[in-house]
């Protein structure tokens, strides 16, 4: 590889190195809305096809596209500190977000929250209901 397109690359990683975690983020949401749709399409009984696997693909391409124009015009295109990346990625992050809580409703067979404090309480009154048993009496 020429020196001038290892220098190119390692400028490209620098000027979007602080984007990273960002980036991560938004991957980690969706991998998460990827395996929460595959566990759901199981429960539903529907088949899992190399298109829905590839939508997630595009989906991730797209996100992360957004995520650095969303860094890039934040850094060098607004003349004020506005949080262009964080808007733009909130708003991807709340899109998988619910869309992993409607995949969890669709697991759970209901709302997904509801499932969860009825097992927790549940789970509360078997341990109240465990008789305790009392500390051994000391001698006079």
């Amino acid at each position: 590889m020429p020196s001038s397109l290892k220098v190119l690359i390692l400028a490209i990683i620098a000027v979007f190195a602080p984007a990273g975690p960002v980036l991560a983020t938004v991957m980690v949401l969706t991998l998460l809305d990827l395996a929460a749709g595959i566990a759901a399409a199981k429960k539903q009984g529907h088949p899992i096809t190399s298109t829905g696997l590839k939508r997630t693909v595009v989906k991730v391409m797209v996100y992360e596209i957004a995520t650095l124009a969303a860094f890039l015009v934040q850094q060098y295109l607004t003349p004020i500190e506005l949080p262009i990346m964080k808007m733009v990625t909130g708003l991807i992050g709340m899109t998988e977000l619910k869309s992993v809580l409607e995949n969890l409703d669709i697991i759970a067979g209901g709302s997904f929250f509801s499932s969860l404090v009825s097992h927790l309480s549940q789970g509360d009154k078997d341990a109240q209901e465990t008789p305790q048993k009392e500390p051994p009496k000391e001698a006079p």
